[in-house]
């Protein structure tokens, strides 16, 4: 058991500096000294629809015609 503490207190030593939080000095109106990144990512639907759809509109529509298809008769 005592093995397992050691061995606990080992591993939470070496990996605490990857869980540790930063502290970032920072005043109102003045900007930052460092980038500021959220932990969490937003994506925006509405505005990557629109670009999608602007995009769409930039490519030529790209038709084939294949000659060993039967003809279709209308009635």
């Amino acid at each position: 058991m005592l093995l397992f503490i050691i061995l606990g207190l080992f591993a939470y030593g070496l990996m605490f500096s990857n869980v540790k939080p930063e502290r970032v000095q920072v005043e109102l109106f003045k900007p930052a000294e460092q980038t500021i990144r959220s932990t969490k990512t937003v994506e925006d639907t509405y505005k990557t629809e629109q670009e999608k759809e602007e995009i769409s509109k930039q490519v030529a529509d790209v038709y084939s015609l294949k000659k060993n298809m039967p003809k279709i008769k209308s009635i």
